[in-house]
């Protein structure tokens, strides 16, 4: 069921201009914002570089979870979420250039 409303989620409503006014797209924009002050927190604390817009690392994100988990939900496959996130965190976090040394 969490598969079908996804996939709907993902491929079609975010089409239909309507969906902006809607209690889902409301969800998800809390959703964001939270991303988004967790971020500014990380900054702020030092633990995340200042050099990058606080909104363009929420912007990747979220891209990035959305691409991460997309086929599955297109081809009804399972997605083993566990290691997409920690994929995910580590190209976030570690980026993706070999250590030097």
């Amino acid at each position: 069921m969490y598969l079908s409303c996804a996939k709907i989620l993902l491929l079609e409503v975010r089409n239909f201009p309507r969906y902006f006014e809607s209690p889902t797209y409301h969800l998800a924009r809390s959703y964001a914002h939270l991303l988004l002050k967790i971020i500014e927190e990380g900054i702020e604390a030092g633990e995340f570089r200042d050099d990058i817009p606080p909104r363009d690392i929420m912007q990747i994100i979220l891209g990035g979870m959305e691409h991460l988990l997309l086929p599955g939900i297109i081809f009804g496959k399972k997605v083993n979420t566990d290691s997409r996130t920690e994929s995910l965190y580590d190209i976030i976090l570690n980026g993706i250039a070999k250590p030097k040394g």
